[in-house]
C-alpha cells in the first residue's frame, strides 16, 4: 500500500518539477498573451474532432470485443471509456485508463482474460497505426529537422517498436515464451490463463477483414488525434503546416506511454518544446499547445468521472433496495 503511495507521490513529484523547470524558461508574460489571443472557433472545432475521435475509439474496442463474444452495448462501452479517461489524466501512462475500462468490461462480461486480449490487440493497432503515419510523414518532411540527430532518434525509435510488434504477432515466438513463463514460480500459477490468452489473441489472426476495419478505424483515430493539435496551433495562430504535426505527435504519444510521470504530464510539454523548436516554434507557444491539448480534454474527463459518481450512487441505491428486499418477509399464499 504505501508501496503504490509512495510510487504516485514521486510521479507527481517528476511532473511538477518537469513542468517547472519547462516555465522557468520562458517569458509568462509571452504566455498569457499568447493564451488570450486564441481563437475560440478553432478551439470548437478540436473539440468537435476530439469527440469523433472518441467515438471512433469505442466503436473500434466494440469490434475487437465482439470477435471474443463479448456484446457490449455501444452506449455501456461509451460510458466505460469516458470514465477510464477521466481516471487516464491522473493515473501514470495510457495504460491506467485501460486497466479501469478493462475491469469495468470483465464485470459486465465476466471473462477477463478476452477482455486484456481485445485491449492489447487495440494498443498494439494503435501503435501500429502511430508508426505508420509517423514514417510517411518523416519520409516526406525529413527535411523539416534541421537536427538530423532527432531525425535519426526517432526512426530508430520506430523501427524497433515495429520489430517488437512483428515479434508479438510471431507464432513461433509466442509458442517459444509460453513454455518458459510457466517455468517462473509466480507466474506458473496462471499458467492456464497464459494459454487462455495465446488463444483469445489467436482468434484474431482468423478474421483479417476484421482485422483491416479496425486498422483503418485506427488510421483515423490517430488522423483525429494530430488535427486536433493541429487546430488548437491554428487558435494560437502558429504558422506551422500540418505535415510537422503528423512526424511530430506520434513521438509525442509513444513518450507518454512511459509510466514515469501523471498522466505523461511534463514528458509531453518537454517533447513539445524540443521538437516544435526545431521547427521555428517558440517555447512559450509550444509549451502552451501542449497545455491546451491536456486543458481541453477535461470536458471529456469530467463527463466521466459525473458517469462514474452517478454509476456508484445507483449501485448503492440498488444494494440497499436488495438488502431491504431481501429482509421482507414472505408472503403466505
Amino acid at each position: 500500500m504505501w508501496k503504490k503511495i509512495l510510487s504516485s507521490v514521486i510521479k507527481i513529484l517528476i511532473s511538477a518539477f518537469l513542468l517547472w523547470f519547462l516555465f522557468s524558461k520562458i517569458d509568462f508574460s509571452e504566455f498569457t498573451q499568447a493564451l488570450y489571443l486564441s481563437n475560440p472557433i478553432f478551439i470548437i472545432l478540436a473539440l468537435t474532432i476530439n469527440t469523433v475521435g472518441t467515438l471512433l475509439g469505442v466503436y473500434r474496442w466494440e469490434t475487437l470485443l465482439n470477435l471474443q463474444k463479448i456484446f457490449v452495448p455501444f452506449k455501456t462501452l461509451l460510458s466505460i471509456s469516458l470514465v477510464s479517461g477521466f481516471f487516464g489524466v491522473f493515473l501514470p501512462s495510457g495504460f491506467g485508463g485501460d486497466v479501469i475500462r478493462g475491469y469495468d468490461v470483465f464485470r459486465y462480461s465476466k471473462q477477463g482474460v478476452q477482455v486484456v486480449a481485445s485491449i492489447m490487440v487495440e494498443r498494439i493497432f494503435g501503435l501500429l497505426s502511430l508508426l505508420m503515419i509517423g514514417g510517411i510523414a518523416l519520409i516526406i518532411g525529413y527535411k523539416l529537422f534541421d537536427e538530423k540527430s532527432i531525425f535519426i532518434g526517432i526512426i530508430t525509435v520506430y523501427v524497433f517498436l515495429l520489430l517488437l510488434i512483428v515479434l508479438l504477432f510471431n507464432q513461433k515466438v509466442l509458442d517459444s515464451i509460453a513454455p518458459k513463463l510457466v517455468k517462473i514460480p509466480l507466474i506458473s500459477k496462471l499458467e492456464n490463463k497464459i494459454r487462455q490468452f495465446i488463444d483469445s489473441v489467436e482468434i484474431y489472426k482468423g478474421n483479417t477483414k476484421t482485422l483491416a476495419a479496425v486498422m483503418i478505424i485506427s488510421l483515423f483515430m490517430q488522423c483525429a488525434g494530430i488535427l486536433y493539435y493541429y487546430l488548437i496551433s491554428l487558435s494560437l495562430s502558429l504558422e506551422i503546416s500540418l505535415l510537422p504535426f503528423f512526424a511530430v505527435m506520434p513521438i509525442v504519444w509513444i513518450a507518454t506511454m512511459a509510466p514515469f510521470t501523471v498522466g505523461g504530464l511534463g514528458i509531453k510539454e518537454g517533447i513539445f518544446v524540443l521538437l516544435l523548436s526545431t521547427l521555428g516554434v517558440t517555447a512559450h507557444h509550444a509549451l502552451l499547445l501542449s497545455l491546451l491539448g491536456t486543458v481541453l480534454y477535461m470536458p471529456f474527463a469530467m463527463v466521466g468521472a459525473i458517469i462514474f459518481v452517478a454509476r456508484k450512487r445507483f449501485n448503492v441505491k440498488k444494494k440497499n433496495f436488495d438488502e431491504i428486499s431481501s429482509m421482507r418477509p414472505e408472503t403466505v399464499n
